[in-house]
């Protein structure tokens, strides 16, 4: 029988895979499209630093700035009410928002992508689209800024929802936007 901490996405030796977090929790995970995303101007793609602007449980406590990795030609352009915006980044107004008080959330960028998947990541990304290698390869010839705040932000993405708020299936969550 494999330990508690293997079940939850351990890898002996390199900490928590949160990839396996999120395959092995409850978290319902969709895209948020709902008419308010759009092209980005400035698309991000590597290692970024996102500014946490607004007080949420969910980015509580984590270095701020935090360090992700994003690839997004999208984003979201102005979320109506009751989406707040947690986070920006100096490219992306819109990198963290929150459904009001629900234990709902959207990211831009990708806290659940390591420094190796991220590579492999961007290796696709160059033979896909030949047409974004300039922008590709400039993520690819950045070190990696991994601060492990962005397995920390999925560990609570995953985490079961505030005591009241329930769902037959997990936490109402969403990762992607």
């Amino acid at each position: 029988m494999r330990s508690r901490s293997r079940r939850l996405g351990s890898r002996p030796g390199r900490g928590v895979d949160p990839r396996e977090l999120l395959r092995s929790s409850n978290a319902r995970l969709r895209p948020i499209r709902q008419g308010f995303t759009g092209a980005s101007p400035t698309p991000e793609l590597g290692w970024i630093e996102v500014e946490v602007t607004e007080k949420d449980e969910l980015l509580e406590g984590l270095p701020n700035p935090v360090h992700v990795f994003a690839a997004h030609y999208d984003e979201v352009k102005s979320p109506p009410a009751p989406w707040r915006v947690l986070a920006q980044s100096a490219r992306c107004a819109v990198q963290a928002i929150r459904y009001g008080t629900h234990p709902i959330w959207g990211l831009q960028a990708h806290p659940e992508i390591g420094p190796a998947d991220a590579r492999i990541l961007l290796e696709g990304e160059l033979i896909r689209f030949p047409d974004r290698a300039e922008l590709i390869r400039s993520a690819l010839s950045q070190v990696p800024q991994d601060d492990g705040a962005a397995g920390e932000i999925v560990r609570r993405f995953v985490a079961s929802p505030p005591q009241g708020i329930r769902s037959g299936r997990g936490p109402f969550s969403c990762l992607t936007l």
